[in-house]
C-alpha cells in the first residue's frame, strides 16, 4: 500500500502484517502502544481519538474500527 502524505503526495510504502477489526472499547493497551501516539497509554489513545470522532460527530464507544500492524518497506522522498 502506498502512504500518503496531507499534501496527497506519496510519502511511503507499507506492508500490512495485520488487519484487525474492534469496536472503540475493545482497542486494548497493547495496541495503544504499538500505535506509538502520546505517551503510548490506552488512556491517551481513547482521549486523543474519542476527541477525535467527536469533531466528526461519530463517537461511539460501540463504532467499529479497522485496527493494522504494518511494516514500512520504502520512504519515498519528496521530489
Amino acid at each position: 500500500m502506498v502512504a500518503l502524505d496531507g499534501a496527497g503526495r506519496p510519502r511511503a510504502v507499507v506492508k500490512t502484517l495485520e488487519l484487525t477489526r474492534r469496536r472503540f472499547h475493545e482497542v486494548d493497551a497493547a495496541f495503544a502502544h504499538d500505535e506509538g501516539e502520546g505517551d503510548r497509554s490506552l488512556a491517551y489513545r481513547r482521549e486523543a481519538h474519542r476527541a477525535y470522532f467527536t469533531r466528526l460527530g461519530q463517537p461511539s464507544e460501540e463504532m467499529e474500527l479497522w485496527c493494522e500492524h504494518f511494516r514500512v518497506v520504502e520512504t519515498i522522498p519528496l521530489a
